[in-house]
């Protein structure tokens, strides 16, 4: 059986006994890099767009060119798939059993099941909560628990008329709009310069697509304004950028920076760095590092 881990090794329990039987696949569909208004199959007032325009932003979204299906049902392995980009999880090896039982369509307490193996509750907010369903019969009595759990965290809300339907095949955008709220909480309005970094949110003034490269602990520790070199430091121009600015960068792909985006400050020049172009600082070695090449990034300048 594969397991599933946090970036930083820990173990997570993926499934609850249920669903042990069925494991994860390489993914199965592509991610691509959609801006949320090219999304053609929804519309201004789609109930699940703020989550969907949130996770395409953060390029954290299944899509298939203009379009995402947000309609369509979704498998166990999909859902996999999503929770593990998503919530920034490592996927481990699988068996020929797991890989069969992965294409089956998944339930709405099946999907909150796993949700709930997937991400520690907020003790916070945990209470026991005997009927929050008006088909709380309904629910299978080993996916109760889990789904007074989802309710607790305000990771679901229910279906119309305050009922759960347990047994009701899960959608694209109920998939994403779980996974959304699990990583980042709900989304502020659409309408306002907003950013989520871990669940908090910033307001931006203006959002820039630079070019970025990256350069690491091997050129030197200090950085041009004297500072010692860390992680959340980037270097700019400061005829683009001003030094001591703080941004949200995002739209990269690295596996040794978060796959959310990171905040970070400018505080550090160089030569090569003209214009639209950023040079973010990675604690890691050379090689990894010159790994990164050349990439367009989205870079967000904080409001103060």
């Amino acid at each position: 059986m594969g397991r599933c881990t946090s970036r930083g090794g820990m173990k997570l329990r993926l499934l609850c006994r249920s669903f042990m039987s069925f494991g994860l696949l390489a993914f199965i569909l592509v991610f691509s890099t959609t801006e949320s208004s090219a999304f053609s199959d929804f519309n201004e007032t789609y109930w699940a767009k703020p989550h969907l325009v949130r996770l395409a932003e953060k390029n954290l979204l299944v899509a298939n060119g203009p379009n995402y299906y947000p309609r369509a049902e979704i498998t166990k392995e999909e859902f996999l798939s999503m929770a593990t980009k998503i919530l920034n999880l490592h996927r481990g090896s699988n068996s020929r059993q797991d890989k069969r039982d992965g294409f089956g369509f998944l339930t709405r307490e099946e999907m909150v099941t796993i949700a709930a193996h997937l991400k520690q509750p907020d003790k916070k907010k945990q209470k026991q909560t005997p009927h929050p369903f008006k088909d709380d019969k309904a629910i299978s009595k080993g996916a109760r628990k889990s789904v007074y759990i989802a309710v607790q965290q305000g990771w679901i809300s229910g279906m119309e008329d305050h009922y759960f339907a347990p047994k009701k095949r899960v959608t694209r955008a109920e998939a994403a709009v779980l996974l959304d709220r699990m990583a980042f909480g709900n989304p502020p309005p659409l309408n306002e310069k907003i950013v989520s970094v871990s669940g908090s949110h910033y307001e931006y003034k203006t959002k820039m697509s630079m070019k970025s490269t990256a350069y690491g602990p091997h050129v030197g520790s200090r950085t041009a304004t004297g500072k010692k070199v860390k992680f959340g430091m980037i270097a700019v121009d400061p005829k683009v950028i001003a030094l001591g600015t703080k941004v949200y960068v995002t739209g990269y792909q690295s596996p040794y920076l978060p796959s959310e985006g990171f905040l970070a400050v400018a505080e550090d020049t160089g030569g090569a760095i003209k214009g639209k172009k950023i040079d973010i600082f990675i604690n890691q070695s050379r090689r990894n590092i010159m790994k990164y090449g050349v990439q367009q990034v989205d870079v967000y300048i904080l409001k103060d």
